[in-house]
């Protein structure tokens, strides 16, 4: 009685520490991180911006994983949408987790903002993995003489950050999303199905201990 004692004490207490931690700390997955991840899952279809220059790079790309990001069209997982469907596939595809969304870092930005501002928490998450970097230019005609001033004008600026900063500036909430943490803290009380599993361990060795009491009243009896 007193092995199984110490026995159930430790099971117990060790049940019961990695349960509490479970429930305190709860841990927020970010398996897409990178395309080969979007290509390595198969449960996820990648929404693209049609007609984007990231569209003209998928489709027309030869080799390498951008080829393999195309490829992903033949078995329906790659999708083109227009701007103007950005706000429906985030509030229903996206949210629901077997969507990913590739735009402009801008517009992505601008999409989380607008969402952190209506409902106030960070539903969505920037991959770490950048490809296909954009800069805003200015179009002016061929052999115009004003290319390389303006050229080396906005070079000057996206170089000094200035641009950043005025997108910060000008969109609420444009950085809240940036470093979302993977393990939230969650008070939440205990119920009969979080702590089954001490029950059944209860269940168990009051079980064990009748039926050792059980033989040893049967080997009395028959001595």
């Amino acid at each position: 009685m007193v092995v199984w004692g110490l026995v159930t004490v430790v099971l117990t207490q060790s049940y019961g520490g990695n349960l509490m931690a479970l429930l305190a700390v709860r841990h927020i997955p970010q398996p897409i991180q990178s395309l080969q991840d979007i290509v390595d899952d198969h449960s996820v279809t990648l929404l693209v911006q049609s007609g984007s220059a990231k569209a003209v790079y998928f489709t027309t790309a030869e080799a390498g994983i951008l080829r393999d990001v195309a490829n992903l069209q033949k078995v329906n997982r790659l999708k083109f949408i227009k701007t103007s469907e950005f706000l429906q596939s985030i509030n229903t595809f996206v949210r629901n987790g077997h969507h990913i969304l590739s735009a402009a870092e801008a517009v992505e930005r601008i999409v989380m903002a607008q969402d952190f501002s209506r409902t106030g928490q960070c539903d969505f998450y920037l991959g770490r993995e950048k490809f296909l970097p954009l800069m805003y230019s200015l179009a002016c005609s061929r052999g115009n003489s004003l290319v390389p001033v303006f050229s080396r004008r906005i070079m000057m600026m996206f170089e000094s950050g200035i641009i950043s900063q005025w997108i910060k500036t000008t969109i609420p909430n444009f950085t809240t999303c940036d470093h979302v943490p993977t393990k939230i803290v969650v008070k939440a009380s205990l119920s009969v199905t979080d702590i089954w599993g001490m029950f059944f361990l209860l269940a168990c060795g009051l079980a064990l201990s009748l039926l050792v009491l059980c033989l040893e009243l049967l080997y009395i009896h028959a001595h």
